[in-house]
């Protein structure tokens, strides 16, 4: 069986559509491959798990590499430029949020969410900063999860703003800042760091 089958690839995108609008927990891989009019013992052969397909539906709406493609090299300003990004999400039915907002009940869903997120985000992030701080990496990935979070999940006006403007100006200052080396200890008056 070739990974790119079209009965395969039917059974990703039935994923990604019932994760993005029903939990990990009352989405059954029976519903999956309903809809991807396949057997579900087809489901378990080519993902072997709900978990496993749930990080691949996770993984495939992400896109984690893209930030990390930017010819720049500046991951702020890639980080910056993806959140007011207008670009339709790689899957035309779900958005990243979507599937992972949906499924963080579940204790299942919680443990694949944050391994996907550790090694596909942070891991790569806190090796391209210059002070390889895993950190400063967790705190820039959850600085843009909950930007996303509040512009696209729950829809604060004040974060409408269209891509190249102020509001991305102002995030991807943020986002710098968050990825700046933490200073030095100041000695106190006995020579010793305070």
């Amino acid at each position: 069986m070739t990974e790119h089958s079209p009965a395969r690839e039917r059974v990703l995108a039935a994923a990604i559509s019932l994760f993005s609008r029903s939990s990990f927990d009352e989405t059954s891989l029976r519903d999956i491959a309903a809809r991807a009019q396949v057997d579900v013992a087809y489901v378990h052969r080519c993902y072997g798990s709900k978990e496993k397909l749930f990080a691949r539906a996770l993984n495939v709406s992400m896109r984690p590499g893209r930030v990390f493609e930017t010819d720049e090299g500046d991951i702020a300003k890639a980080f910056a430029r993806d959140v007011f990004s207008t670009a339709p999400a790689p899957s035309a039915e779900a958005r990243f949020s979507d599937i992972g907002l949906r499924s963080l009940s579940s204790a299942a869903a919680r443990v694949v969410l944050k391994e996907m997120i550790a090694a596909d985000l942070v891991a790569p992030l806190a090796d391209r900063m210059s002070n390889r701080s895993e950190l400063r990496a967790v705190l820039l990935v959850a600085a843009v999860a909950g930007i996303r979070l509040f512009r696209d999940v729950l829809e604060f006006e004040a974060l409408q703003e269209g891509p190249g403007g102020q509001l991305e100006a102002a995030v991807e200052d943020l986002l710098r800042h968050i990825m700046r080396p933490a200073p030095a200890p100041v000695p106190n008056s006995k020579g010793c760091a305070a």
